[in-house]
């Protein structure tokens, strides 16, 4: 819910070119912690820093994604694409 908060106003001010790979950095930088510190209140703080960066690429590079493929049926063509991409493999074709 953090991640919802921020991340407009941190795409507006930044651009997207900035937001993913810092938040690219920010999740290695939790993981290194997670793997490393043994306090359980840091490691805690760094899955919330690490839970904000998977949210900020993950919906930036979506978002991106959506807006330069061309229109299709549907909600778009990498949408459609890949959901059938799931339901075959669901299916074991």
């Amino acid at each position: 819910m953090l991640g919802t908060a921020v991340l407009p106003r941190l795409r507006a001010r930044r651009g997207s070119g900035v937001v993913v790979p810092a938040a690219t950095l920010g999740y290695a930088a939790a993981v290194a912690v997670v793997g490393v510190h043994p306090s359980p209140v840091v490691v805690v703080a760094a899955l919330v820093l690490a839970g904000l960066s998977w949210i900020a690429v993950q919906s930036t590079l979506n978002a991106t994604a959506q807006l330069l493929l061309p229109p299709g049926p549907g909600p778009g063509r990498w949408r459609t694409s890949s959901s059938c991409s799931w339901a075959g493999r669901r299916s074991g074709r």
